[in-house]
């Protein structure tokens, strides 16, 4: 009797470590998922945002997207990471464009794209803001250089039409002012000028014809005599 009663007490006693060891097993098994999960979730997540960093934005969306796999309780912060990603490229695209405009000389066109480049752009905003400078400097020092030149050939309407280029970017800018001022009495001097001049040729054709039209009239004294 006593030895069935030990034999019962074992069995109860493997049937409870059994139990236990199952249970640690599972523990075990749900640690190792979420440890597994919270690697690979942090792995992907990380590569992304490499990639990010080394503007190479499809590749960090496709990580991101990746990372979700592992704990999709991360949607909010994994998509605005592929939003920042999706600006980051397009302000890349934006910057690329505006220094191939500011190489081509096209510096009112490279300036308007520039200041599209939002500050969010670690990268490139800074650059961008001294390249917008630079733009402004170059497109009114061009044209005032190319007004001067203009207004040496005494094309002074030409000259006006550069510095009013100038003008509209920078309503006050004294050189422009001062220049368009003084190209507009030259015109004006030189409309004074053809004035007189046609007046004193009307003047001499008048006193022309009048000098005909006496010499017509005079009587011939001569013919009258024989």
């Amino acid at each position: 009797m006593r030895g069935m009663d030990m034999r019962g007490i074992f069995q109860k006693r493997a049937v409870i470590i059994l139990l236990v060891l199952i249970v640690l097993a599972g523990v075990s098994a749900l640690v190792g998922f979420n440890l597994y999960n919270r690697y690979s979730f942090s792995k992907y997540y990380n590569l992304g945002l490499e990639a990010m960093d080394s503007e190479h934005f499809d590749e960090a969306e496709k990580y991101l997207d990746k990372s979700l796999e592992f704990d999709s309780s991360r949607q909010k912060d994994i998509t605005s990471k592929v939003e920042l990603s999706e600006r980051l490229k397009k302000s890349k695209a934006d910057y690329e464009q505006a220094e191939a405009l500011f190489n081509g000389k096209n510096y009112l066109q490279a300036m308007d794209i520039y200041k599209q480049i939002p500050v969010i752009d670690e990268r490139h905003y800074e650059e961008a803001q001294g390249k917008i400078v630079l733009c402004r400097n170059r497109y009114i020092s061009e044209n005032i250089n190319m007004a001067e030149s203009e207004a040496d050939n005494g094309r002074y309407e030409s000259a006006i039409t550069y510095l009013d280029n100038v003008l509209k970017l920078d309503v006050v800018y004294e050189d422009a002012l001062a220049l368009k001022s003084q190209y507009n009495r030259a015109l004006s001097k030189r409309a004074e000028e053809a004035r007189e001049a046609a007046e004193q040729k009307d003047a001499a054709d008048d006193n022309a014809n009048s000098g005909r039209n006496t010499a017509g009239n005079t009587p011939q004294g001569s013919e009258g005599g024989r």
